[in-house]
């Protein structure tokens, strides 16, 4: 919605989690095709491509008939806390093991599968936004490495803060988005054709986070 900020994934999104403090949605980074080689250069995440509705409400038509557009738009993370408590949140991150071509149930790496070895996602340029009261929300201030080991925080609302739905998106606008979420693969890694894909897992704790860095 322009006027209000907040995305309503369709009927056939992947749904966000339950409850009044909840993560609505979370995009996928979709890195495009490789081309295998001795030397691997960055690949930036596609953007997510999403329909906007930008009929505008007039005093003679209130409610407008949907006028939907498609564009192009920041890869982000949207969060809601309806709670009605401000004891504050904390949304993180971790990447659950190394990019793989298949894994079994428990997480190990499937019989015959292959890894993406030292293969790194970098999130830059994190960036809130919110038709909601900003204050007491912050973000990290640095870019995150994420290699498959790490939990890391992103994104977090003080106590007495952060009612209301809250957009982390990774870029301020086209252009810084589609260098904000890299994938580095070390030169001379050894490479299959086939898909490669790791599992980001995102976590929305109801306590504020002593540090963002």
């Amino acid at each position: 919605d322009p006027e209000t900020g907040i995305f309503t994934p369709d009927e056939n999104a992947t749904p966000g989690t339950a409850g009044p403090l909840s993560i609505d949605w979370a995009s996928n980074f979709d890195f495009g095709t490789l081309t295998i080689a001795s030397t691997f250069e960055d690949r930036h995440a596609a953007l997510q491509v999403m329909a906007v509705n930008t009929a505008v409400a007039t005093e003679d038509e209130p409610n407008p008939a949907p006028v939907w557009e498609v564009r192009d738009v920041p890869n982000f993370v949207q969060v809601t806390d309806s709670r009605g408590t401000l004891v504050g949140w904390n949304l993180s991150v971790r990447q659950a093991g190394q990019f793989a071509t298949a894994r079994n149930a428990d997480g190990t790496l499937a019989t015959g599968a292959f890894e993406l070895a030292g293969a790194e996602i970098t999130i830059d340029n994190i960036q809130h936004d919110s038709a909601f009261d900003s204050e007491g929300v912050t973000v990290r201030g640095t870019a995150l490495v994420l290699d498959g080991t790490t939990t890391a925080p992103l994104m977090s609302a003080a106590a007495g803060y952060g009612a209301g739905t809250h957009i982390l998106r990774f870029g301020e606008d086209e252009a810084t988005a589609l260098q904000s979420v890299t994938l580095s693969i070390p030169d001379f890694t050894t490479v299959v054709a086939q898909d490669y894909t790791t599992d980001l897992i995102w976590s929305l704790a109801n306590v504020p986070s002593n540090s963002l860095n």
